[in-house]
């Protein structure tokens, strides 16, 4: 029998990561028995957890931080170090395997995971001498790219794969034995300790050829070394990529005919399928049916605007991964939590949010609840530099109401007079599971 003791998830990020993986914690800790180790690049993790276990890691010196965020001659690296800090991941998994873990499975900090994670344990594969990424939605990266005349092009797809020349010149060859796979999520375990070891060699040359190879991130290099060896084994589509803004389309918009597996277009008013309740789902018909592993014709994906799969299943969904906004991964988060059944919900609930005179409407309902306990929260954008930004979560108030022979439909929540663009009222109604709303000015 498996130790449970010997599986860890685990996760990095630098402090403006912090609020995103907060997030990611939580969900852990409401849906998985396994822990989760943190670790913070150049900072301190400034949240506790019950389920987390957390680790400083500084891979970089104040001067080398201020060398690479000031860097004028890598055109691929120009001010940003995130490509920098994710190769950083070959380090951590081999600190996990030397820590004495047996099986890892790496998430993305800015994600939250699904009442299913847990089943990613299942049928782990123990012999695999390389990590099992997820299956892409995607057969090809495409990336906007640098040429030798500093003017920027797109590159990807058949015959002009980014990874082909580094694989080439590197290897000798160009030659792939899977699919594109995404890194978001991984499993990996003891045996894959030489795996990562080349990784950090092969990316440190990446890093040095900058001018040539600057655009070879994490996840296609995790892709080339698999190649390399041969690989052929990897996982599902696991992860749903959810980067654009919520709350979606209401369900109502949804097209009777809609199936929820591959679309062309706006995918946000499809993403509520998630967010809906099992009632709901079953009210929705799949007339235009795809098998659910036909997405080998998904060309140049991102053209297409192709980088969402949805499963039929939705249990095969274990993680929602790409929101940068900590606010509306927060909605998300209870969003989905209520409607698949895994938060009881308060009869109270908060309907609106009066931002101008900080005034809180709310439906009573018809439950047993006279007392409840609100704090208020506010999110402060700390970054915002091409996609890659967060917020942090900021404690306003708290107040406790009397709800007995009340009528009453709102009342004034307490913070200071600021200008704030999210506003997330937690409500603790001593009965229920605590739940939280996050309201955006109008």
């Amino acid at each position: 029998m498996k130790n449970i003791n010997k599986e860890i998830f685990f996760t990095m990020g630098e402090a403006n990561y912090m609020g995103l993986i907060e997030l990611l914690v939580k969900s852990l800790n409401k849906f998985s028995s396994r822990k989760i180790l943190v670790y913070g690049v150049n900072c301190d993790v400034p949240f506790d957890s019950d389920n987390m276990i957390k680790k400083r890691v500084d891979f970089f010196t104040e001067d080398e931080l201020g060398r690479i965020q000031n860097n004028t001659d890598n055109k691929w690296h120009k001010g940003d170090i995130i490509g920098l800090i994710m190769f950083k991941k070959y380090n951590l998994c081999i600190d996990v395997i030397e820590s004495g873990y047996e099986r890892g499975v790496w998430l993305d900090g800015d994600a939250f995971v699904t009442k299913n994670i847990d089943n990613i344990w299942k049928d782990f594969d123990d012999d695999s001498d390389y990590p099992l990424l997820t299956r892409h939605c995607i057969d090809y990266l495409i990336i906007n790219w640098r040429d030798e005349t500093g003017v920027i092009r797109h590159r990807g797809g058949e015959g002009e794969e980014i990874e082909r020349p580094l694989m080439e010149n590197y290897f000798g060859k160009y030659s792939r034995s899977t699919p594109y796979l995404q890194a978001c999520f991984f499993t990996f375990n003891k045996n894959c300790i030489d795996f990562f070891k080349q990784a950090i060699e092969v990316s440190n040359f990446c890093t040095k050829a900058g001018d040539l190879y600057g655009y070879i991130h994490d996840e296609a290099l995790l892709n080339i070394l698999i190649w390399n060896r041969g690989g052929k084994k990897y996982l599902p589509v696991l992860s749903f990529n959810n980067e654009a803004s919520y709350p979606y389309t209401c369900k109502e918009n949804i097209p009777e005919d809609w199936h929820p597996n591959i679309f062309k277009g706006d995918f946000q008013k499809y993403f509520n399928y998630f967010f809906m309740s099992n009632q709901d789902i079953k009210k929705i018909t799949t007339s235009k049916i795809i098998e659910p592993g036909d997405i080998n014709n998904l060309q140049s994906g991102f053209k297409l605007g192709l980088f969402h799969y949805f499963p039929f299943d939705r249990n095969q969904t274990l993680m929602f991964h790409g929101n940068k906004c900590v606010a509306q991964g927060t909605r998300m988060f209870y969003d989905y939590c209520i409607n698949v059944g895994e938060l009881s919900l308060s009869s109270f609930t908060v309907t609106d949010v009066d931002f101008i005179n900080r005034k809180i409407y709310f439906n009573k309902g018809n439950g047993k609840v006279d007392k409840v306990k609100l704090k208020v929260y506010t999110f402060i954008k700390t970054r915002n530099k091409k996609m890659y930004y967060s917020d942090t979560k900021i404690y306003l108030s708290e107040n406790s109401f009397d709800l007995k022979d009340s009528d009453a439909t709102s009342f004034f929540i307490t913070y200071p007079k600021t200008d704030v663009e999210y506003i997330s009222v937690s409500i603790n109604d001593f009965i229920n599971d605590e739940c939280e709303y996050v309201f955006k000015k109008k």
